[in-house]
């Protein structure tokens, strides 16, 4: 994150290297962004930032909201396929992703 220049736009979160399970990952960063608000949070104030169709499906199991981002070895069309609701190239132009974060 820090050498891609990206931790500007998390505020918490959790990641691949913290758990073999991706729904674990799920719970820990909803569990790290309740403690960061103070408070519960629904499943609307909650985004998931993914690479692969299996953050994709985690997001879409636990009824949150996903941005898929691919940089990693899985195409736009493939992340779009695997049902994102919102696909980026890159963070290089995220203006979409910016937007979608002012609305949450």
């Amino acid at each position: 994150m820090e050498q891609a220049e990206l931790e500007s736009f998390f505020e918490t979160g959790a990641f691949g290297d913290e758990s073999q399970q991706r729904s674990e990952l799920v719970e820990i960063a909803i569990r790290r962004a309740e403690d960061h608000a103070g408070h519960p949070l629904a499943d609307s104030d909650v985004l998931l930032v993914g690479d692969t169709p299996s953050d994709i499906a985690c997001a879409k199991q636990s009824n949150l909201a996903v941005v898929a981002v691919a940089t990693g070895r899985y195409t736009v069309d493939e992340l779009r396929d695997a049902g994102a609701d919102l696909v980026l190239s890159d963070f290089l132009h995220a203006r979409e992703f910016e937007r979608l974060l002012e609305e949450k």
